[in-house]
């Protein structure tokens, strides 16, 4: 065997997972077809956030954000925004809850002037509000570039094809070159995982989706500008989510709406919807 643990794929997940073996010590390979961390975790930002409905998720993000900080350091460059996450809507005042009964978030309420201060494109807005204050846009191509360069030559250039137990104790992995064997593997291949969970006889209920998500300029310059959960439906949509891409220069907002994918990831219905929010972030974005 080459490596104890073979990794299949290289987004943002796969990544973080052989860099967490391979600081335990593990002998690791990983697999990736394309370039690391263009596909599902292609782009330049996501959210990180503490606000969940599910408590568990909350201990999870309070435990992982550590982690995050920890990284940061040893990488030596920022991986989330100290920006933080304004989340509005109905559903503030139950997750606030949930957070204050899971512990070790902080996380708070805030007022309409606090919220024009870190949104200020909600200055109108009046509801139920709070901030997220270690929440923050994860910077998705520095925390790529710098596991990349960390975990160094276990990254190789191949296809997986399947995946399969040996008879000894080991999981054959087939590439588009070659047959390697490994103590275990962990599969990150994002819309092939289920495939290939399959050959060792895991069924994932497994339904793909795209969602909307626009990207505008921001007309203004801002030193702090906030990620945002939104469920408030005050915009014509609920279950919105934006994040502030790396200088506040532009903003992406993605929406709630998601369109049904194929196993070969073309689209169910095809979509020529093209979405003008110039009044929400001063600028204009298609989809």
């Amino acid at each position: 065997m080459n490596a104890d643990i073979g990794v299949i794929g290289a987004g943002i997940v796969g990544l973080s997972t052989a860099y967490a073996l391979l600081s335990a010590g593990e002998s690791v390979r990983v697999y990736e077809r394309g370039l690391p961390g263009n596909a599902q975790s292609g782009g330049e930002a996501r959210i990180f956030r503490h606000a969940h409905d599910d408590s568990r998720l909350v201990a999870f993000a309070r435990d992982s954000r550590a982690i995050w900080d920890q990284w940061a350091q040893r990488l030596g460059r920022e991986l989330i925004s100290a920006d933080g996450v304004v989340a509005i809507g109905a559903s503030v005042e139950k997750r606030l809850a949930t957070l204050e009964r899971v512990g070790g978030v902080r996380a708070r309420r805030i007022e309409p002037d606090e919220l024009e201060q870190r949104m200020p494109l909600l200055a109108d807005y009046d509801g139920p509000a709070m901030l997220d204050e270690a929440g923050g846009a994860i910077r998705t191509r520095a925390a790529i570039d710098g596991l990349v360069g960390s975990i160094g030559d276990a990254l190789v250039a191949d296809e997986v094809l399947s995946v399969a137990p040996t008879g000894r104790g080991t999981i054959e992995v087939q590439t588009g070159g070659d047959r390697v064997e490994h103590a275990g593997v962990v599969v990150c291949a994002g819309q092939g995982t289920a495939r290939l969970a399959r050959g060792v006889g895991i069924s994932l209920p497994v339904r793909s989706a795209a969602h909307v998500r626009v990207t505008f300029d921001v007309r203004e310059r801002f030193e702090r500008l906030a990620c945002l959960q939104d469920s408030s439906g005050e915009f014509g949509e609920t279950g919105i989510y934006a994040a502030a891409m790396p200088g506040n220069r532009q903003y992406a907002v993605g929406l709630s709406e998601t369109l049904g994918l194929r196993d070969d990831g073309s689209f169910v219905v095809a979509s020529s919807r093209v979405v003008y929010e110039s009044d929400l972030i001063g600028g204009t974005g298609v989809s």
